[in-house]
């Protein structure tokens, strides 16, 4: 699955309508580290942190 165009469209409001096994599943993708063991809330939180950093 290719989520980098999907990235760049994303927002809080987007994160928060996917599922916890969706937003896993991105987490991964960005190379997220301990993203299985986080709340979905933790896990929107740090995909949002590593698309800043990455200046998406």
């Amino acid at each position: 699955m290719d989520l980098s165009n999907d990235i760049e469209q994303l927002s809080l409001a987007d994160l928060k309508a996917k599922t916890p096994a969706d937003l896993l599943t991105m987490a991964e993708e960005l190379e997220i580290e301990n993203a299985s063991s986080m709340r979905k809330g933790d896990m929107m939180f740090a995909i949002l942190k590593d698309m800043a950093e990455e200046g998406v």
